[in-house]
């Protein structure tokens, strides 16, 4: 499937606001390296990992795996460590820690 250049134009990309107080950011912060800690006991190693919510579903990875093309099913995900990059015809997105990403195909 191509996308066409249109489209991948007009995809949104949203920042979040910089007036957040150093407060809030830091209690955020602490929530995504406990839930980070919380995961990473459970999991057996690198792969995807059943959530307790029925489709809920978690991914390690690990660093530069570089797994190629793909197409995503509509998901959310929170990026708790490291950095996640998707590549959309030129255009290279990066979410780091404490961000997220949004699929919707």
């Amino acid at each position: 499937m191509v996308i066409p250049e249109k489209m991948m134009n007009d995809i949104p990309i949203i920042q979040l606001p910089d007036h957040a107080s150093a407060e809030a950011l830091e209690r955020i912060d602490g929530m995504r390296v406990r839930l980070l800690k919380m995961l990473m006991a459970k999991a057996d190693g690198p792969g995807e990992h059943a959530g307790c919510v029925p489709g809920f579903q978690w991914t390690v990875r690990r660093p530069s795996n570089n797994a190629g093309q793909g197409f995503y099913d509509p998901a959310c995900a929170f990026i708790l460590q490291g950095v996640k990059r998707s590549t959309i015809g030129e255009r290279v997105f990066e979410y780091g820690e404490g961000r997220m990403i949004v699929t919707a195909v």
